[in-house]
């Protein structure tokens, strides 16, 4: 399955794809794209291009490297920790499901807490860059 995720803080969205290691862990993986919020064709057409990106069976990183995984998305959101970032992030998990888009918000539990999947407002789209945008754009409006 592909997988992304989307990040949305200071009205700039972050996606990057999400890879999954032979431990079945999902890690940062590139490109990372940071683009305005209202471009609804851009923002669809990094999320598709992230999914492109997203692989299984990836070797698991060694314990020294989890501290550098996500590092690109704090430098794309320009900030330099992740407590920093977290704080006022909102996150959408993507997945391609043969023909949909499929979007789940989530709640932002703190830096510490994560995010937790709302599944009841999930959502899906056709794979096109505006329905795909539009989409992430309502899931953004779900997640808390």
């Amino acid at each position: 399955m592909k997988r992304a995720v989307a990040y949305l803080r200071r009205n700039r969205i972050i996606t990057h794809p999400e890879s999954v290691t032979v431990d079945g862990v999902g890690i940062v993986s590139q490109p990372v794209f940071e683009l305005a919020s209202h471009d609804v064709v851009d923002l669809g057409a990094a999320i598709l291009e992230a999914l492109q990106h997203s692989r299984d069976d990836v070797p698991h990183p060694a314990q020294a490297e989890w501290g550098k995984i996500g590092e690109p998305v704090l430098k794309a959101a320009k900030v330099k920790s992740w407590r920093t970032f977290a704080t006022s992030a909102k996150y959408v998990h993507v997945r391609l499901e043969t023909n949909r888009v499929v979007f789940t918000p989530t709640e932002n539990l703190g830096p510490r807490g994560g995010f937790a999947d709302l599944p009841a407002k999930e959502r899906s789209c056709v794979p096109a860059a505006a329905d795909v945008g539009a989409a992430l754009l309502a899931a953004f409006e779900d997640a808390v």
